[in-house]
């Protein structure tokens, strides 16, 4: 076992632990702190845990340990990272990945097992290594005191972490060889991928004698990076391997693997810290990474493409010196990195905070009674307990069953929400895959639905086609994008084995009601359009807009599963949605759906209507209208809506009409009629529902006047009969005497026109034409003073009619005409 620089400060990390301190050990890259550190803590007794920040920094440096101790990975020492772990029950020695340890805080809070805890490349501010170290932190201050912490980084900002854990500070500063740094001397415009090519070129005209190692900011980069280079790998013998997450194990191995062939290793971040790669003689640094930054609206973080920090920017370069020397040759000037943060952002203020909240309800702790080295945004835990409390997760103060089957699981709580759902319905291959699809958003090439299901479709057919190129090509189909789909469709299928199983039926109606199960806020209604654009109102009360009618299969109904936000007070943009029914939305949150019953008035129908309403949060799921039974309630609001049109007096009709005008009259001369004011006829509405029933209260004015009928007749008459015996309505205005109105005919033979009450009625008198020619009340005055002049006129316009000199002596003519009621 060759000797490292680390090794000489071993006894002092020990020491600090022995005295009950913890230890910040900040140690060059390439001085061994990784494996050999963890390595001297196995002189201590207890199991020990030593947290990685990648899957392939944990599994290649467990191998390196367990090598240096002639034993097989899975003995003394192992690893565990999600879907894959190299553990026994001899195992003392675990390297994991954060999120493991945070998992194995919420099924464990006191660590039982654990007598050491060591945070390698803690420089990186992962979201889990803050929250972890926050947790041990507070474990050591309480229940604890036995637990040592040790926190390693060759670029770290010591001086917080040694405060907050009261820690002994350890420097190891040695460089191991010379590496030679040279950047642009201005920016350049070239794509990337070009500029690696001709830097690779220059490289190999230098005299390279060993590999290569490129950091580029992501797996597409890399692979339009091997495409450009290829040809000058092939004319100088160079190996061009690709290095990223996405890739398997075996795949990774070859890239990290000692070659005596030349390597042109193009990697992501994943090789800045934690690995050694033997026989490195180049980094060539493009100055990029990608960063996961949780976006409003997107459940999934995106990765967002920044200038690395001047912390990392050094560990790229120590790449190439810790075990020869080496150049570094950075793509980009020495200005446009001093302009760079000296370190990484934590990612605790730019992400998402779900499985935070999730683990401290686990310890039974909160945001603000921990110590953090940097404390997560209210906001953003805010918003991570809506959440939650809408998947069901949590309460007001604890944490439910189900929040802690979701704190089990290494997925965000809403897609592990979705999977325990769609488990208990039997639907979990469905869920599987479409959660795979949706957080590989980017499956297909050219223009995309936004329909999830019609992305599923397409990659079980590329899945079908077994993911051949030239097939997934002619889908339209990125074949790359399809295999890491299926890859993780297939880690999650093995997350679902620890799940109880369901006894539902695997459906589509169950996999959609499960997927609203992990995606509560986010049901939305159509609620209109403006333009192209669909508007959506969201169950949390927001809105949203969408472009694409697929997101409808089943009506109104859909799942706004991601989106981005545009300019501020504009609503979000939906870019993938899964359709959804009522029903679909009933099974999902049947204990969440409100049922309201109530009348209401419906103008277009003029009558009381009886609404049923399902709703779930603010969207009406379900409606059912129809007549009001007769109630109370129901003729209150028939009697406000007769207000609002004019009274019962003007909607009651013509029958109801005419027997308030008489009582009018009549209670003149006779104050023991009744008058049926409002009042009196609303009291006779009982049991009404409509406008079209008030039609009815003549019928029931009638029935009330039956002892005083007599008497109103004698009163005010409903008709007069003439003396050619022709019956004329009598009409009783308000404010003016009452009157009839017939053809002039009709009074022949009639000295003096009739009366009602001892009153002349006033006589409309008409031509044979229906119109008035005279309008009177002394029917003998007029006989005698105008219808000398007014016969000789009528005789010249109606020559077929009978106009006698003396009309009053003159028989009544009928004319076959029917007179107005």
């Amino acid at each position: 076992m060759i000797d490292l620089p680390i090794d000489p400060l071993l006894p002092e990390v020990l020491r600090a632990l022995d005295d009950g301190r913890t230890a910040v050990v900040e140690a060059s890259p390439g001085a061994g702190k990784t494996t050999r550190v963890p390595r001297a803590l196995l002189s201590r007794p207890g199991g020990i845990v030593v947290l990685e920040p990648r899957r392939l920094a944990a599994r290649m440096a467990a191998q390196r340990v367990a090598d240096e101790l002639g034993e097989p990975l899975g003995a003394t020492v192992g690893y565990q990272v999600r879907f894959d772990h190299r553990v026994s029950r001899r195992t003392r020695l675990r390297f994991v990945t954060e999120g493991v340890l945070t998992r194995q805080l919420a099924s464990d809070p006191t660590l039982s097992d654990v007598s050491m805890v060591v945070f390698d490349e803690l420089h990186e501010r992962h979201l889990s290594s803050d929250l972890s170290l926050a947790l041990l932190e507070r474990l050591r201050r309480d229940t604890r005191p036995d637990l040592a912490l040790v926190a390693m980084s060759a670029t770290l900002d010591h001086a917080p972490v040694v405060e907050l854990l009261d820690a002994a500070y350890i420097h190891c500063s040695v460089q191991r060889f010379e590496v030679a740094i040279e950047h642009h001397r201005a920016p350049v415009r070239e794509p990337l991928d070009v500029q690696v090519a001709s830097t690779v070129r220059r490289l190999v005209r230098d005299g390279l004698s060993g590999h290569v190692l490129v950091f580029l900011p992501g797996a597409a980069d890399i692979r339009r990076t091997a495409e450009r280079c290829r040809a000058v790998a092939e004319q100088h013998a160079l190996r061009v391997l690709p290095l990223h997450g996405g890739l398997s194990a075996t795949e990774q191995d070859q890239a990290v693997a000692p070659s005596e062939q030349r390597k042109l290793i193009l990697s992501t971040n994943v090789a800045e810290t934690s690995l050694t790669i033997d026989d490195v003689a180049a980094v060539i640094d493009s100055g990029l990474v990608k960063v996961a930054v949780q976006r409003p609206w997107s459940t999934l973080a995106a990765l967002e493409t920044r200038h690395v920090s001047q912390a990392s920017a050094r560990q790229r370069a120590g790449r190439a010196g810790r075990t020869r020397a080496g150049r570094c040759l950075r793509l980009y000037t020495e200005r446009e990195l001093e302009r760079q943060p000296a370190f990484d952002e934590p990612e605790i203020g730019r992400s998402d905070l779900c499985e935070t909240v999730l683990a401290l309800r686990m310890a039974g702790a909160s945001a603000d009674e921990l110590k953090w080295l940097t404390p997560p945004p209210a906001d953003a835990l805010a918003s991570a307990q809506r959440l939650l409390r809408a998947l069901g997760a949590i309460d007001d103060d604890t944490i439910t069953p189900l929040g802690r089957q979701l704190a089990q699981l290494p997925l965000h709580p809403r897609l592990g929400c979705t999977l325990v759902a769609a488990q208990a319905r039997g639907a979990t291959e469905e869920a599987a895959t479409a959660l795979a699809v949706l957080a590989e958003q980017d499956l297909r090439v050219g223009r995309r639905s936004v329909n999830l299901w019609d992305r599923v479709e397409l990659f079980e057919q590329a899945r079908a086609a077994r993911f051949d190129a030239q097939r997934c090509h002619s889908l339209g189909v990125d074949h790359r994008r399809a295999r890491v789909c299926d890859r993780l469709r297939q880690q999650l299928l093995r997350i679902a084995d620890r799940l109880e199983p369901g006894l539902g039926s695997a459906d589509h109606d169950a996999i959609t009601s499960a997927l609203a199960c992990g995606f509560p806020d986010r049901v939305a209604k159509r609620s209109g359009t403006a333009g192209r654009s669909i508007t959506l109102a969201l169950a949390d009360g927001g809105k949203a807009t969408l472009t694409d009618e697929a997101a409808f299969d089943h009506g109104d109904f859909t799942l706004a599963l991601e989106g981005s936000l545009g300019k501020p007070g504009e609503p979000a943009k939906v870019r993938l949605a899964a359709p959804i029914s009522g029903d679909q939305l009933l099974d999902a949150f049947m204990d969440q759906i409100a049922e309201r019953r109530d009348l209401r008035w419906s103008d277009g129908r003029k009558r009381v209507e009886a609404f049923s309403q399902l709703r779930y949060r603010g969207l009406v799921v379900e409606e059912v209208t129809k007549p009001a039974q007769p109630s109370a309630q129901a003729t209150a609001l028939l009697l406000e809506a007769a207000r609002r049109k004019g009274g019962l007096q003007q909607l009651g009709g013509e029958m109801l009409a005419r027997w308030l005008e008489r009582l009018r009259f009549a209670a003149q001369t006779d104050a023991s009629l009744p008058t049926f004011d409002e009042a009196h006829l609303a009291a006779l509405c009982e049991g009404m529902t409509s406008f079209e029933q008030l039609q009815g209260l003549g019928h029931l004015v009638a029935a009330e006047l039956s002892p005083q009928r007599t008497m109103l007749e004698r009163r005010a008459p409903d008709r007069v009969r003439l003396g050619g015996g022709q019956e004329l309505v009598v009409h009783y205005p308000t404010n003016a005497p009452p009157w009839v109105a017939s053809y002039l005919q009709d009074f022949f033979g009639m000295a003096a026109g009739p009366q009602v009450s001892n009153e002349s009625l006033v006589l409309h008198l008409w031509a044979p034409n229906g119109r008035a020619v005279q309008v009177t009340a002394d029917l003998a005055s007029f006989w005698r003073t105008h219808y000398p002049k007014l016969r000789r006129q009528l005789s010249r316009r109606y020559p077929k009619h009978h106009w006698p000199e003396e009309p009053q002596r003159a028989p009544a003519v009928r004319l076959a005409r029917k007179l107005p009621s």
